[in-house]
């Protein structure tokens, strides 16, 4: 696995006075596309977890790096079952970014379409 490369990023400026959850997030989300997943994983489970579940288009946006975060750790499964989840909450909500998320995520579990549970969400999302 390679390392971060010197004055990595850590996410956009959000300022001292944002939330903890934003800058997790932000956080989060540029350690998901370095596919740097060992860092992006347990970010993403901390501020999801503590995430209010109604506001259900950054759910599933967070929740689909959460899901390519898994894929990049070779936890297809795993992946599998959160983009699942994030096609579910995706279909409530209208919006250009959550779509485009829901064609990034089946993407990156290509790979692993010989996965039982890959390949349900991929044939799901076709």
């Amino acid at each position: 696995m390679p390392t971060d490369p010197p004055g990595a990023p850590m996410g956009a400026p959000l300022g001292a006075d944002a939330p903890p959850v934003a800058q997790g997030f932000a956080e989060s989300r540029v350690f998901t596309e370095l596919r740097r997943p060992l860092r992006a994983v347990p970010l993403l489970r901390d501020v999801l977890g503590r995430y209010n579940a109604t506001h259900t288009r950054e759910l599933a946006l967070y929740l689909s790096w959460l899901a390519v975060a898994y894929a990049d750790a070779g936890e297809p499964e795993e992946a599998a079952a959160i983009a699942d989840r994030v096609i579910s909450l995706s279909a409530d909500v209208a919006g250009e970014r959550t779509a485009e998320r829901v064609r990034v995520v089946p993407a990156r579990l290509a790979e692993y379409a010989e996965v039982p549970e890959v390949g349900a969400v991929l044939d799901s999302a076709a």
